[in-house]
């Protein structure tokens, strides 16, 4: 139902019912559903995955890290929204060895994923992530990007940042 069907409130509740059953064999399902035509679908499926990641279902959250190399945008998007969402107020594990992929976030073509890639990069407290967070806070087009990133670079706390940091009070944005 919730990839062949042409009418949008099946579709949505379709995947906000998978979620609330919360199976892991819908996994799959809603993972593919965050490239769905309709972003309330998108949305819908990408807070199921939430959800059951925010349970303990390690192979929805391993999904979602996949996803951050996702060719399609919306995939990528969705996915880097997802894992902002789950790490939010958690006890931050350094095990989750995803800054690889969000580092390389940092250099996608869609803003969205370039601001949560830096979001959680400082939630996680990324030293290894230092350097691109800079670059990113002194050349990134979008000012809101670059606001993420000082404040990214302030929960980091690395002395490197500094003189950046002092070069940024000059952005006019």
């Amino acid at each position: 139902v919730l990839k062949n069907n042409e009418h949008l409130d099946i579709r949505r509740e379709a995947a906000y019912v998978l979620g609330e059953i919360g199976n892991p064999e819908v996994r799959e399902v809603l993972f593919e559903a965050l490239d769905d035509k309709s972003a309330l679908v998108q949305r819908v499926s990408r807070e199921a995955l939430t959800k059951m990641c925010k349970k303990g279902d390690r192979q929805a959250f391993d999904m979602l890290v996949e996803g951050l190399e996702n060719e399609k945008e919306t995939v990528r998007e969705n996915a880097f929204e997802a894992i902002d969402d789950i790490i939010q107020g958690q006890d931050l594990n350094k095990s989750l060895d995803i800054t690889d992929a969000l580092i390389t976030g940092l250099e996608d073509n869609n803003s969205k994923v370039r601001y949560y890639a830096v979001s959680i990069l400082g939630k996680l407290r990324a030293l290894e992530a230092v350097n691109y967070l800079i670059n990113t806070l002194l050349e990134d087009k979008d000012y809101r990007v670059r606001e993420e990133s000082a404040w990214a670079l302030g929960e980091i706390k690395d002395s490197k940042a500094i003189s950046s940091l002092h070069k940024a009070l000059k952005d006019p944005e």
